[in-house]
């Protein structure tokens, strides 16, 4: 939280109400699958294409398109969106960008960690205006997220510099303090110039991993493999009930392909266990496509980044790894990069590899995503389970690659009324809910009351042991500079409304208070515009 502490006592508040009371979504009888298309050729999307080119085939079988739409996202020219800019919700969330950066802290070595974080950062730096961004890693703990989605460049930066929480007490975490801020601004991650900060340090690599392991060592690293899928199955279904055009991007080295498809990863080499065959795992199959399917319902587009180093080795030549300390090359090949190639492969992304260029491949992989089409289609007879989906494009190029959706199926779950990543949604784009709104007073000055009403819930629910409310503050930059959370209770037989309040030590401005009413599974929104005069 960043609350200025430039205390203006205020005569007259001056409000702008446009309040947000609930709305109610539109009910939809016939369940309509979105399936985004992206056609391109050499990094550059492939445009001007029209339905006829396309076939939709469901589980095999050929399906009427219902629905066409061309996707186009606004080009921007500048390099870095301006950290003042206004950050206007948009329009309709469904028309969105949504980049989840994942960093693999668990199979990867320093040197490929800083590497992504560069490119990452790079590529949030010439983002288009509505792009939004989340981060989050993977390590011994399984999966957190370091920031939900946000529009907000420093904060992204912040995060992807540092992969960890910020210091400021927001538990949404879509808010830095000052110091944060400036540190992020200052970061400048292609290490060329002074005029956007200092070098970024380098990192030497960690020393070479042996391939080594016994029986038990093997085992506990099929395991944590396991955990990692299960871990990104659990991402997945977390972004199933946000809006948008979702893709997460995985930055990793990834595990031994051996542990579920049973080819060597190491030709060269002792291959683990003494030269005794490698065992395949059902159980890792399993699992592999229990994470797949989650991408599949949730409609995210895995890519894969394999960090791998890459030597100038040309591509028709076979790489070879001798045996020893000392590898003479080190670069992709099919078998040991078979893990991140089946991440992309199965749910649709692209897998990016033989390249050290990982800033380039960024930018060419939000190039190709940035243009493409949507098929939309009503399910005929679709199974309980997974249903499969193929596409098929014709009147294009030879050496056209297509990335889109690759399945659908499985029960929806409901949202989790405490998902950090739909709260912080909410608040930042203002989506309209179906709970009970709060509402807000100005009736004690310098303070905002955020006003639960009791009443009308206590005659709704009864009693209520389990109700929060969080209010957030908006400068005219969309950076959040003030942050509050409660847990209320509400006895059955109250007489009075509930007031959460919060004292307004800002500078003069304008500014946008936002609240959630948070009820069990049911939420509430509001929010309404203000202006701190200043003193005459």
């Amino acid at each position: 939280m960043r609350k200025q502490c430039t205390f203006v006592f205020f005569a007259v508040l001056a409000l702008v109400v446009t309040t947000a009371v609930a709305q109610t979504h539109e009910s939809i009888t016939v369940q309509v699958i979105d399936v985004p298309v992206y056609v391109f050729s050499n990094g550059t999307s492939i445009r001007n294409l029209t339905k006829d080119d396309f076939e939709l085939f469901v589980n095999g079988k050929r399906q009427t398109i219902d629905y066409f739409d061309p996707i186009e996202f606004t080009k921007v020219d500048a390099p870095r969106q301006a950290a003042t800019a206004p950050a206007a919700p948009p329009a309709d969330p469904r028309e969105r960008r949504l980049f989840l950066l994942v960093f693999d802290l668990a199979y990867n070595r320093p040197a490929g960690i800083a590497s992504a974080k560069r490119a990452a950062a790079i590529m949030v730096d010439q983002a288009l205006p509505g792009d939004f961004f989340a981060v989050a890693t993977y390590g011994s703990r399984g999966a957190n997220f370091v920031i939900p989605f946000t529009r907000d460049h420093e904060i992204i930066r912040r995060a992807v510099l540092k992969l960890s929480a910020s210091s400021a007490h927001d538990s949404l975490s879509i808010s830095i303090t000052d110091a944060e801020r400036q540190s992020a601004d200052a970061w400048n991650p292609t290490g060329e110039g002074a005029g956007r900060g200092a070098r970024a340090p380098a990192e030497d690599p960690m020393p070479e991993i042996m391939a080594g392991f016994g029986t038990d060592e093997r085992q506990r690293a099929k395991n944590a493999s396991k955990s990692q899928l299960s871990e990104l199955s659990k991402i997945a279904a977390r972004l199933a009930n946000l809006e948008g055009y979702k893709h997460m991007i995985l930055f990793s080295e990834g595990f031994a392909a051996d542990y579920f498809t049973g080819s060597t990863p190491n030709l060269g080499a002792l291959n683990y266990e003494g030269n005794l065959p490698p065992q395949v795992d059902n159980d890792m199959w399993q699992s592999l496509q229990t994470m797949v399917k989650s991408f599949h319902a949730a409609g995210v587009l895995l890519h894969a980044v394999d960090l791998r180093i890459s030597d100038s080795i040309p591509l028709d030549e076979k790489s070879v790894n001798i045996p020893g300390p000392k590898p003479v090359s080190e670069r992709f090949d099919t078998l040991a990069n078979d893990t991140l190639y089946s991440f992309a492969a199965q749910t649709g992304g692209q897998f990016i590899h033989f390249t050290n260029d990982f800033s380039g491949a960024l930018t060419k992989l939000s190039r190709t995503v940035s243009a493409g089409y949507r098929l939309g289609f009503k399910p005929v007879n679709p199974k309980k389970g997974e249903n499969t989906i193929d596409v098929k494009v014709r009147n294009v190029p030879s050496g056209t690659t297509i990335s889109f959706r690759k399945g659908f199926g499985g029960a929806a779950e409901s949202p989790d009324a405490r998902d950090t990543l739909l709260l912080a949604d909410i608040i930042q784009n203002d989506i309209p809910q179906t709970g009970t709104p709060p509402l807000f007073a100005f009736n004690v000055r310098p303070f905002i009351d955020v006003v639960v009403p009791a009443r009308q819930l206590a005659r709704e629910h009864g009693s209520i042991k389990d109700a929060s409310v969080l209010l957030y503050i908006f400068d005219d930059k969309g950076v959040a500079v003030l942050n509050l959370g409660k847990n209320i209770s509400i006895a059955r037989n109250t007489r009075s409304d509930a007031v959460v309040r919060e004292k307004l030590e800002l500078p003069p401005g304008n500014y946008v208070a936002k609240a959630l009413l948070r009820v069990d599974k049911s939420i509430g929104f509001a929010r309404v515009a203000f202006t701190i005069p200043g003193v005459k």
